[in-house]
């Protein structure tokens, strides 16, 4: 098959992309993303669609998708920013936009063998005028194999479960409406947060609502991710107004249960009604959890907590009995209000290793600092493969800071951020102003006024423009 689309041809069949007549070098799993955004370019293809066509059986980061696509764009003259050719749907996927020719390749005729005698006749010869006619392919369909069940996988995952709490007036059978309503909203609010920080929900266990984070897609930070979304949820739910129709002036609240371990994570079924099976006891503790949480609260397990120490702020809960446990388990509730971390962005308690063999690096960014200091403005870009030492790198650069008249500030591009606008500006706007999400308004305008004094600033004239981005 050969599609011709942006200026560029694809054969499928030689595995050759050409733009403007020159060949294009494309690594094979990006030429196989390529390949089925064209068989789909009608529809919107999922990510997850995206990932168990191109990587059957494997669980592969957001950021392997994000670099594959991002080489697919690069060969074909698309980038992240235009999207001319392939046009991001946030929160579902990847669409392709122009116009795309298909055509089959006439190849060699070959030798053809007559029916019955078993004698070769040469192939038929055909003037040149007529062989770039019409050509027609008849084919023997392939017998279908018998589908093989792929090997699941072993996964650290956590799982988040939650269930609203609605009073026992609003169960009667005449007000099953209200009831409803109160399940609309409940699941509504659900499937925006989790959806927002990158989890997977699956199918509901009565008015259970079970999400998953680190798979089917890796997320190498998927228990802060379940940490943040279960904060979220807690904090949409109390704005969130009463429904419509309720006989009973009720404020939605929900019990939530979090737990991390280990599951064996594949599919059941073939695409496209495949599901995604957790195979473990994660699910069973989880609910655990969230039995036993109080109304209005998140209980971690204590591998949770464990992990989001120096991130969350958790505290203990006292012991629950698990299910299938013999002995009683610690838990912890997680409470709003991000614990502060220092300016390095390095989490607390972490055991360092020396620092070493970045002595001229480090000549270089104080040369810098001293320019910046002298009143010319530097920007500095650290760039370097994963692991290489960059964050290590701007932590010990910060920490040869202290005792200095200096303000170090600190924002970051988180990876369950992509959807929020300004996302490190509004975390340097916090931080500047010591903002935290357990502030009333009145207290984060009364820091943000008193911070603006501080630099000499009028709080009259800079607090609405800050207080409209950084507070919402």
């Amino acid at each position: 098959m050969i599609y011709t689309f942006g200026g560029c041809v694809l054969d499928t069949q030689l595995h050759v992309l050409s733009r403007a007549g020159q060949p294009v070098k494309l690594r094979p799993k990006a030429f196989e993303v390529l390949v089925y955004l064209l068989e789909h370019r009608d529809c919107i293809v999922t990510k997850h669609e995206l990932c168990e066509q191109v990587w059957p059986n494997q669980f592969i980061s957001d950021a392997t998708l994000g670099s594959t696509v991002r080489a697919v764009r690069q060969a074909i003259g698309d980038t992240g920013e235009a999207q001319h050719l392939i046009q991001t749907v946030h929160g579902y996927g990847y669409r392709y936009m122009v116009p795309v020719t298909v055509r089959m390749e006439p190849r060699a005729a070959g030798v053809s063998v007559a029916e019955g005698n078993g004698v070769h006749t040469p192939p038929l010869l055909v003037p040149e005028a007529e062989a770039v006619g019409p050509l027609t392919v008849q084919t023997i369909p392939p017998s279908v194999p018998h589908p093989m069940l792929s090997p699941g996988e072993r996964k650290v995952v956590t799982v988040l479960c939650c269930a609203p709490v609605i009073p026992t007036a609003d169960r009667v059978s005449d007000d099953l409406d209200a009831l409803y309503s109160l399940m609309q909203v409940f699941y509504a609010c659900v499937q925006d947060t989790v959806q927002q920080y990158g989890g997977t929900l699956q199918p509901p266990m009565g008015d259970r609502v079970l999400a998953m984070f680190g798979a089917p897609l890796a997320q190498e930070d998927h228990v802060i991710r379940a940490g943040l979304a279960a904060l979220a949820l807690l904090q949409r739910l109390d704005e969130e107004p009463r429904p419509v129709g309720t006989s009973v002036d009720v404020r939605l609240a929900v019990r939530i249960g979090i737990h991390t371990g280990l599951m064996v994570v594949g599919g059941l079924g073939e695409a496209p009604a495949r599901l995604t099976a957790l195979v473990g006891d994660v699910t069973t503790q989880a609910v655990t959890l969230q039995e036993h949480a109080a109304p209005g609260t998140i209980l971690c397990s204590a591998a949770t907590a464990r992990l989001l120490q120096g991130r969350l702020r958790c505290t203990s809960a006292g012991p629950v009995l698990l299910q299938g446990q013999a002995s009683v388990a610690q838990t912890y509730t997680l409470h709003r209000g991000s614990r502060h971390r220092p300016p390095s962005g390095l989490p607390l308690g972490r055991m360092l290793s020396p620092f070493v063999g970045r002595e001229q690096v480090m000549t270089t960014l104080l040369a810098l600092l001293a320019q910046a200091e002298a009143g010319r403005g530097q920007v500095v870009g650290v760039v370097g493969e994963a692991g290489i030492g960059k964050s290590r790198l701007v932590a010990e650069f910060c920490h040869s800071l202290e005792g200095r008249r200096l303000t170090v500030l600190l924002g970051r591009c988180r990876s369950y951020g992509g959807t929020t606008p300004y996302l490190p500006v509004l975390e340097l706007l916090r931080h500047f102003c010591g903002l935290t999400e357990i502030d009333s308004p009145e207290v984060s305008v009364a820091k943000v006024h008193h911070q603006l004094q501080v630099v000499g600033l009028a709080p009259e004239e800079w607090a609405p423009e800050l207080l409209g981005t950084s507070t919402k």
